[in-house]
């Protein structure tokens, strides 16, 4: 038995005796997390991607054709599971009365309701019920467990074997036309991963013994290394952009007490403010600035697909075009109006934050923003139980935020960079440092 002081702050210090661990419904919630990731970055890839299964020869090689039954045989059944868990566990923590984890429960049920103007209704049930099961069994998981890092550790390890199978990938694989693309079917997939990856070791590197430090260490080259074959710029370009604002964002809010989400928002003010003033001095636009830093004002054709989502996307201000229910629906998709085009064949909008707008119009926007605006507040705090921890949590969130807006990963499935987002993000809510009484929360982990 161990003494610990209560989690649940009640205007006075309590000591409670608590078990000496965890009890089965903890060690088997534990897992969930990492279970359903295995999907996307193992499970997935391996069996079904094309690139891989079509030099070893193993699982089916059509994937697009075929990924929704490795969805439908394995998502539903750890959803039953964490139900089942979750009904057992008394005592859990929902952090219902937290804005960002609350604000996020709403969005999920305005989503549901989005069904019901959806284009084809059908399709958006379907993809919303994908997307709820994977993000109840990653909060679920949390509420149950006491101690994030006994769900933090299998993902890690999870993420070390992944690794390990990319490199096989492009030891046996030559490079395809643009980038390697390791075991998955995109070299942005493969770079999106090395980055997630990347960010998780270093929080990795933040608690636990000595074994699991160094592999964390050991995979943070190998990762780069693949970054680098993948020729993923957008990942490669926002990796120590992400990290040099984890650090500076982690030390201002330790040091100076100025919340890392102020920072971010004050940031992208400044920035609006120096475009601004850029166009009114010199004449030089955002475009004219892209295409000095990037080389391509166009973003490889972005422009042309945010022009067209953003016209659709006035059509229905207030509440989008339902839940996934605007690309690749059929032919009631508003994108077959300009067939031919590389708009037509897209999967989404390559940016974010225009397809949380397709899906759920403004009342969706706005129902994320406490989400990402939250999670960038606690990961700054974070840096007062661990500076490391907390530029791992914080480097993450903006990779992710910033990820977005050239490409889109927000509530897109099995996606595997918005997985890892998710993982971190509950992870962060149920950090030590957000608990009702900082004073009176375990803070065991610090290191």
């Amino acid at each position: 038995m161990t003494l610990s002081l209560a989690p649940h702050y009640s205007g006075t210090a309590q000591v409670v005796v608590a078990p000496s661990g965890p009890s089965y419904v903890e060690r088997i919630a534990a897992w969930l997390p990492a279970l359903v990731l295995l999907n996307p970055i193992l499970m997935w890839p391996l069996f079904f991607a094309v690139p891989f299964n079509s030099v070893l020869e193993i699982g089916v090689a059509d994937g697009a054709a075929r990924s929704y039954l490795i969805h439908k045989l394995w998502m539903p059944p750890l959803f039953c599971v964490a139900a089942f868990l979750a009904l057992g566990a008394r005592g859990r923590d929902l952090k219902l009365n937290s804005l960002p984890v609350a604000s996020f429960i709403l969005l999920f049920a305005w989503s549901a309701l989005s069904v019901l103007w959806a284009l084809v209704p059908v399709v958006s049930a379907s993809r919303l019920a994908l997307q709820t099961i994977i993000a109840a069994c990653i909060y679920l998981s949390f509420a149950i467990v006491k101690d994030p890092r006994k769900i933090l550790e299998p993902v890690f390890w999870l993420v070390v074997v992944a690794v390990l199978a990319n490199v096989g990938s492009v030891a046996l694989r030559p490079p395809g036309p643009i980038g390697h693309e390791g075991i998955f079917e995109h070299k942005n997939s493969l770079g999106g991963f090395c980055v997630a990856a990347i960010l998780f070791a270093i929080y990795r590197l933040s608690w636990g013994n000595t074994v699991g430090k160094l592999t964390a260490l050991m995979i943070i080259p190998i990762c780069l290394a693949l970054l680098v074959m993948s020729l993923s710029k957008t990942s490669a370009g926002l990796l120590p952009l992400s990290l040099v604002i984890g650090v500076a964002g982690c030390a201002v809010a330790r040091w100076l007490r100025i919340s890392a989400a102020v920072q971010f928002v004050g940031a992208l003010a400044l920035m609006t403010a120096g475009l601004y003033l850029s166009e009114e001095l010199l004449q030089l636009n955002f475009w004219d600035l892209a295409g000095l830093v990037t080389g391509d004002p166009t973003f490889t054709g972005r422009t042309d697909i945010w022009a067209f989502t953003l016209d659709q996307a006035m059509q229905r201000p207030f509440g989008g075009f339902g839940f996934r229910s605007f690309w690749r629906i059929g032919a009631d998709s508003p994108a077959l109006e300009v067939a031919g085009t590389f708009t037509s064949r897209t999967a989404h909008a390559h940016n974010g934050y225009i397809d949380v707008l397709l899906n759920g119009g403004v009342v969706a926007i706005a129902l994320f923003l406490p989400v990402l605006i939250g999670g960038l507040h606690v990961a700054g705090k974070i840096a007062d139980r661990s500076f490391l921890a907390g530029t791992a949590c914080l480097g993450f969130m903006v990779f992710s935020i910033l990820y977005n807006l050239l490409e889109t990963t927000w509530f897109l499935g099995t996606n595997v960079v918005f997985i890892f987002f998710q993982v971190v993000w509950v992870a962060i809510m149920y950090d030590p440092v957000n608990s009702p009484s900082r004073e009176h929360g375990d803070l065991s982990w610090r290191t």
